[in-house]
């Protein structure tokens, strides 16, 4: 009886060891994210940085408001950037394995297009991991610069 309890507490504990995780199976390891999806989560996280920055400015606006009146003028650009919605975009650039760059869209640029300024031709062979689908003119120009 003993020796049919040592193996089946034997099994479990072999069971235990043996774990499916997204990057297949390991054995006796803590499971790990694949380097892919790693990267792939940190383009989904680069979308949470602009909203971290735009609550700094406008902290830091409201105490500038505070010190004096603003004028009508910069009074419209508050308003109107406020309007502005932007669908942020995350990008992370591996080359190798390794990432090499960081970018979020901004207002003014999307986050390829960030990317392209940035890197230019260092670009080529390397993979690009997007939080979005990139719009056709980045993809254009992601394409082309490649």
């Amino acid at each position: 009886m003993k020796e049919a309890g040592q193996m089946q507490n034997l099994e479990s504990a072999e069971a235990g060891r043996s774990v499916s995780t997204q990057t297949g199976s390991m054995t006796g390891e803590i499971p790990r994210l694949s380097k892919v999806n790693l990267f792939t989560l940190l383009s989904l996280w680069m979308e949470l940085f602009p909203v971290v920055e735009t609550q700094r400015q406008k902290s830091q606006e409201k105490e500038e408001g505070k010190h004096g009146p603003l004028g009508d003028n910069e009074e419209m650009a508050r308003v109107s950037t406020d309007k502005k919605q932007v669908k942020r975009t995350g990008l992370v650039v591996v080359k190798n394995m390794k990432i090499v760059g960081l970018h979020c869209s901004s207002e003014d640029l999307h986050a390829g297009k960030i990317a392209l300024i940035k890197h230019g031709s260092r670009l080529k062979n390397c993979d690009l991991y997007f939080s979005r689908k990139p719009c056709s003119a980045c993809l254009k120009m992601i394409v082309n610069g490649k």
